[in-house]
């Protein structure tokens, strides 16, 4: 008993224990009952039954040691092949959603990029057919003013003409109406009386001098005023002339500036708006870059997250496992105490 005697306890159970040992052994050392065989027995008996208590209870925490630590494995090795699982699910799930952005990114390029092309065809094409439009509405325009002119000048021409026709004839017709008008006068003198013709003979002479001076001075004045009016009428058509030429050919400048200017202004908004539509083609591209990028970091970020919240509740589990088998091993050691000391109290 000496190594019972320096045994020093390190917790209450053991304490107590060790007490009960060293009273039973004291009660059995006592003079009166140290030669009774009666209750070295069963001091015996209690000893034996304590060591027994302690073999079972260092097999059943050896079991116990034993079916927790495989458990522990088999736990630990099924939520590893979980989480692995949910891990490749994650992984394969990121992967689609990564070759559907790809494939939507790629589509939508490919669909600005059409449209663009579109766009551009169809500016280049109206564009093409403007100016040609313009440049034939030039030419019929020139083409109406050649024609107008050409006219205007042959209307000048022929009224010219017609008008020196006319003076022509206004002054034949007075021209003959004044000698018919002469030889009328003379007849009638002559008729009136030879009388009269030598009464005033000198009368009549004198009548036919101015008469005849007159009607030179008439014819004069006439000759003068066709001739005046012909100038006129010439100096006035080649000045209309002159003057719808250089019409003529200030409309034409003006519709080559104005055809030249609508030109510079459709490809200057053609050129526009394809830097517009490539400019926003730009920025949809960049767009859908951005947002397949944040989607792609989002569901790296949950799948972190979610391999985290797995790993949280396997280790609860895995705590959880361990405080029942404790809660489960205490209560069997409990009912196997109850049970030798029931049995030691009968068999006692």
């Amino acid at each position: 008993m000496s190594s019972l005697a320096s045994y020093t306890p390190g917790t209450t159970a053991a304490k107590y224990f060790t007490a009960g040992t060293k009273n039973l052994v004291d009660f059995s050392n006592k003079p009166e009952y140290k030669d009774n065989e009666t209750v070295g027995a069963m001091v015996a008996g209690q000893l034996l039954d304590s060591f027994a208590t302690q073999a079972n209870t260092g097999s059943a925490l050896a079991y116990n040691d034993a079916f927790l630590g495989s458990l522990g494995k088999m736990q630990g090795g099924l939520e590893t092949l979980k989480t692995g699982n949910q891990m490749t699910l994650m992984a394969s799930e990121a992967n689609l959603a990564g070759g559907l952005i790809d494939k939507q990114e790629t589509a939508q390029k490919n669909i600005i990029q059409k449209t663009g092309e579109q766009d551009r065809l169809g500016i280049t094409t109206t564009g093409t057919e403007q100016r040609k439009g313009i440049k034939l509405t030039g030419e019929q325009q020139r083409k109406g003013m050649v024609t107008s002119g050409q006219q205007d000048r042959l209307s000048l021409v022929t009224s010219g003409e017609q008008q020196r026709k006319g003076i022509k004839l206004t002054g034949e017709q007075q021209r003959k109406g004044m000698v018919t008008s002469g030889q009328q006068d003379r007849l009638s003198l002559v008729t009136s009386g030879e009388q009269q013709r030598k009464g005033i003979k000198t009368t009549g002479e004198e009548d036919r001098k101015g008469m005849v001076t007159t009607g030179e001075q008439q014819r004069l004045g006439i000759a003068a005023t066709g001739t005046e009016q012909r100038k006129g009428i010439e100096t006035t058509g080649t000045e209309e002339r002159k003057g719808m030429v250089t019409s003529g050919e200030q409309q034409r400048k003006g519709i080559e500036t104005t055809g030249t200017e609508q030109r510079k202004g459709i490809e200057t908004t053609g050129t526009e708006e394809r830097k517009g539509i490539v400019a926003t083609g730009g920025q949809q591209r960049l767009g859908i870059a951005a947002t397949g990028t944040e989607e792609r970091l989002g569901h790296a970020s949950k799948g972190a997250q979610d391999r985290l919240t797995v790993g949280e509740a396997g280790r609860q589990e895995r705590q959880n496992i361990r405080e029942r088998t404790t809660q489960d091993l205490r209560a069997r050691a409990d009912a196997r105490g109850a049970v030798r000391r029931g049995g030691a109290r009968f068999f006692g």
